[in-house]
């Protein structure tokens, strides 16, 4: 089994509000837990001695829960979930504010990682998506996109999180 950490949904807003609970070298590591990265992974991109102690903080201070997966068995498929939902999760409608949020997670990261021009036609596609729906069937080609920069690797997944965080009315 291989240990791997996912953000949960406080944590998902201690990335947006910086709350100062977390000192900036646990909240450095917060932002590499995205989900996918077993903690060797983890390790080399922060290269920090205390690792184990700063993801106990984490944990303890409920900003990630572990997911374990059997090494080549797909089981992270859950972890980075596809959105395909109309509605928040408690069955209200979303409203502007969440789906506003993610356009500009989306229009934003486009135009910062592949210039203005390359992906416009995504991007106006975005500006016009009106429901969650609509957003959550542009959130994979949105990912290849962003993807298309490897200076984007660092971000890409935590920018998908909030995005998928809001369009479930959570961010």
């Amino acid at each position: 089994m291989t240990v791997i950490y996912a953000k949960t949904q406080k944590g998902l807003t201690e990335m947006e509000s910086r709350s100062g609970e977390i000192g900036p070298r646990v909240r450095r590591l917060l932002i590499f837990v995205d989900g996918k990265r077993s903690v060797d992974q983890l390790k080399a991109m922060v290269g920090e001695a205390s690792l184990e102690e700063s993801l106990e903080l984490l944990q303890s201070g409920g900003f990630i829960e572990v997911v374990e997966s059997a090494a080549g068995s797909g089981a992270l498929a859950a972890v980075v979930p596809t959105v395909t939902a109309t509605v928040a999760g408690d069955g209200q409608e979303l409203d502007e504010r969440h789906l506003d949020m993610a356009r500009k997670l989306m229009v934003n990261s486009l135009r910062d990682f592949t210039g203005p021009m390359k992906y416009r036609a995504l991007m106006q596609k975005v500006a016009d998506g009106a429901t969650a729906a609509d957003l959550g069937a542009l959130v994979d080609e949105w990912y290849e996109a962003v993807n298309d920069n490897p200076a984007a690797s660092f971000a890409v997944d935590d920018i998908r999180s909030n995005i998928v965080a809001a369009l479930e009315g959570r961010g």
